[in-house]
């Protein structure tokens, strides 16, 4: 049912501030469009026009909010509800008047050309982490040390503390003799020398990475709705992107 099939002549029309009047005429047909240029003519009542003056109005389909039977509502306020012309008044007026002749306007209908963008498909895009296991060498760097014996058997006036011999630690080992006078013997000497070497490691590090899945749905050829199933002969494309 049309917009147009619910209206009635004599059917009040009221707009966001009261009572703009009631219909007079309603064209038969719209073409089955909504978007049609058909009007309705609708009288002003006399507390819009005024006493003794007779003021049409015309109403289209985007003005009308809603339509009930106990009248027709308009989305807008009295003063923005454009008059019909001077030529579809007088028509009108003539009616009323009960007059022999009248005089219709003729139109006529233009055909516009123009282009609109359609939509046919999108793609989904659905990111995925895997967890891989990285694996790679490490050289490392750790210290030893050589213990050298030096055997000394010197007897020295006084103990000798531990000393750096360039890049080695000389520790002295001293002990205590019985003679006919106590003296130091050297014994021996501990040289310690600190060598750096290398040695090769195997980490086992778990890293993440994305992959992006792209998936495309396409309409049908009638472009009544997305066509996500695709078809034996082509399967459907994946696409990978792997990032680390």
């Amino acid at each position: 049912m049309t917009w147009l099939s619910k209206l009635a002549v004599g059917m009040p029309v009221y707009t966001t501030d009261g009572l703009l009047g009631s219909i007079v005429s309603v064209p038969r047909v719209d073409l089955g469009d909504p978007s049609a240029p058909a009007e309705v003519i609708v009288l002003a009542s006399q507390e819009n026009s005024g006493p003794g003056v007779e003021e049409f109005r015309r109403v289209t389909r985007e003005m009308v909010e809603r339509v009930e039977p106990g009248g027709a509502y308009l989305n807008l306020a009295r003063r923005e509800v454009p008059p019909a012309s001077e030529a579809v008044s007088a028509a009108h007026r003539q009616l009323r008047d009960g007059d022999s002749h009248l005089t219709l306007p003729l139109v006529e209908e233009q055909i516009q050309v123009g282009k609109r963008v359609v939509e046919l498909g999108h793609l989904s895009v659905r990111k995925k982490v895997d967890e891989i296991l990285d694996e790679r060498a490490v050289t490392l760097q750790h210290q030893q040390v050589e213990v050298e014996r030096v055997p000394r058997d010197e007897v020295i006036p006084e103990f000798i503390e531990p000393y750096m011999d360039g890049d080695v630690y000389v520790v002295p080992v001293i002990e205590e003799e019985v003679v006919v006078q106590t003296r130091l013997r050297l014994k021996e000497e501990l040289r310690i020398r600190r060598t750096v070497g290398t040695h090769e490691e195997l980490l086992r590090t778990p890293v993440r990475r994305e992959r992006v899945l792209v998936e495309e749905h396409w309409y049908d050829q009638d472009g009544h709705g997305p066509n996500e199933t695709p078809s034996p002969a082509t399967p459907e494309a994946e696409t990978q992107l792997y990032r680390q």
